[in-house]
C-alpha cells in the first residue's frame, strides 16, 4: 500500500515537472536580427548552448511539455534552416540549425501588458549576401557625392550623405537618422 502511495506521488510530482504548454509563437525579422518570442503557459527552466560545424543552437526546457511544440517545428526564418524538436527525459529540447555562424541570446520574459511568460531567442548576425547598413550606406554616398559634392550633408546612420545620396538612398528605400537619432522615411 505506501508502495503505491509513493508511485502516485512520484507520477503527479513528474507531471507538475511538465506542467507549461506553448501557447503562441511570434517572430520579427530584419537585416541585422532574428527574433522569436514563445508564448508559455508558466515560467520556463531552461539551458541553451551552442554546437558547431554544423551551426546549431539547443535551447533545453525542463519544464516544457513536447507534446506542444509542433507549431514551434513549422516556424521558418532566413537565418534558421530547421527547427526540431524532442521530448526527453527532463523536458523538451529544441534545436535550432543556423545557416551560418551566428551570434545568440536566450532569455525569459515575466508576464507583462497582457502578455504571458516568454522565452526569447535572439539570433544575431547579416544573412548571408546582405551588407550592413553603413557598408551599403558609404557605398551609396561615394558614388553619389561626386554629383552633388558642395550640397548640405545629413548624417545616415553614422554616415554624411550629399543631398545626390540621399535621394539615391531614397530611391534604394533608406530612412535617414538625423543627429538626435530621430529618423524617417525619405519623402520626395
Amino acid at each position: 500500500m505506501m508502495l503505491r502511495l509513493w508511485v502516485i506521488a512520484l507520477w503527479f510530482l513528474s507531471s507538475a515537472v511538465q506542467a507549461i504548454t506553448l501557447l503562441e509563437v511570434r517572430s520579427s525579422s530584419d537585416q541585422d536580427s532574428t527574433r522569436l518570442v514563445l508564448g508559455l503557459s508558466d515560467a520556463p527552466t531552461f539551458r541553451e548552448f551552442s554546437l558547431t560545424r554544423p551551426e546549431r543552437l539547443v535551447v533545453d526546457v525542463s519544464n516544457l511539455d513536447a507534446r506542444s511544440l509542433d507549431r514551434l517545428a513549422r516556424w521558418s526564418d532566413t537565418r534558421v534552416t530547421r527547427v526540431r524538436t524532442s521530448e526527453r527525459e527532463t523536458g523538451s529540447r529544441v534545436v535550432f540549425d543556423l545557416a551560418a555562424s551566428y551570434r545568440t541570446n536566450v532569455f525569459a520574459l515575466t508576464p507583462a501588458a497582457g502578455n504571458p511568460h516568454r522565452l526569447v531567442v535572439d539570433i544575431i548576425g547579416y544573412v548571408a549576401g546582405e551588407r550592413p547598413v553603413e557598408e551599403r550606406l558609404a557605398a551609396l554616398a561615394g558614388r553619389h557625392a561626386a554629383h552633388d559634392a558642395g550640397a548640405v550633408a545629413d548624417h545616415v546612420g553614422g554616415v554624411k550623405l550629399a543631398d545626390a545620396a540621399r535621394h539615391a538612398l531614397h530611391d534604394d528605400g533608406g530612412v535617414l537618422v538625423d543627429e538626435d537619432g530621430h529618423g524617417g522615411s525619405l519623402s520626395g
